[in-house]
């Protein structure tokens, strides 16, 4: 079936990944292999985190043979992040010692289902908390954990060219 969609140079030279594959890897990873910074283990195309091994692998005894760094550790090394997340309000100021759990809870959570989703960095001032992700999803996370919990002002804005998300949530 022919399509009608005409096409023009636009359409061919508009590119969402900008870094050409740079971020991808030369060659698919040989399985079983781990990560030598952070203990996550590649096998059977996935990574698994550490904490998460037994679970999904089993108790038998498995040994990695290859050692490696993952595309989250890669990130965290070159400073690219997926998501921002910004918190900030009096609420903070008066409850900040439960929501840091509750981010803290959220991050670990969302290791165990996808261990490439980690925070890169935690910047806590008095007035807010700044947390940059590997991933988009994480902040939504958050964001939609906070918002759940304690209500306030949850923002989202998104850059679908380079899948990078932007999250604030405000309570006074």
């Amino acid at each position: 079936m022919k399509s009608a969609k005409r096409y023009s140079n636009a359409t061919f030279t508009k590119r969402v990944d900008h870094d050409a594959g740079e971020h991808r890897g030369e060659a698919k990873i040989r399985s079983p292999a781990i990560c030598d910074k952070c203990g996550s283990i590649y096998d059977d195309g996935r990574w698994i985190a550490k904490e998460s091994v037994r679970e999904i692998l089993g108790p038998e005894s498995w040994h990695p043979s290859n050692l490696t760094t993952c595309p989250a550790c890669k990130q965290k090394a070159a400073g690219v992040a997926g998501g921002y997340l910004k918190v900030s309000g009096v609420f903070l100021h008066e409850h900040g010692e439960e929501i840091r759990n509750l981010i803290r809870n959220e991050s670990m959570e969302a290791h165990k289902n996808n261990s490439l989703s980690t925070i890169i960095s935690f910047n806590e001032n008095n007035a807010e908390i700044s947390i940059e992700t590997t991933d988009e999803h994480l902040v939504q996370r958050i964001g939609k954990a906070l918002t759940a919990a304690y209500a306030g002002d949850l923002s989202f804005d998104f850059s679908h060219e380079n899948k990078v998300a932007r999250v604030k949530w405000h309570r006074d």
